[in-house]
């Protein structure tokens, strides 16, 4: 998803910084998750049996992500890098 995220934002002419990825033990500590995501642990309750990513495409609390978001031509690459992403899980691990 990141690759696509800042492939597509970079065709479209905008430098958005990566943050990088984060697991759920390094962004909410060892032994818990997001709930959306669901724990990988089966002694615990999880969210729905599909696949899931929590994104952030940027940031309003950023002035320079700010100018971006505020733009249709940041937005529809945001959209793109998704969809891209998406199309792109589904061609290599076809569910």
């Amino acid at each position: 998803v990141l690759d696509n995220l800042l492939s597509a934002t970079k065709a479209a002419g905008f430098d958005l910084a990566s943050r990088g990825i984060l697991t759920d033990q390094s962004a909410v500590g060892t032994g818990n998750s997001y709930y959306v995501l669901g724990p990988v642990h089966d002694d615990k309750p999880r969210a729905p049996q599909m696949v899931g990513a929590l994104t952030e495409g940027a940031f309003v609390t950023n002035p320079h992500d700010a100018a971006f978001l505020a733009q249709d031509k940041f937005l529809g690459a945001v959209a793109r890098g998704y969809a891209n992403a998406i199309l792109q899980w589904f061609q290599t691990v076809g569910r």
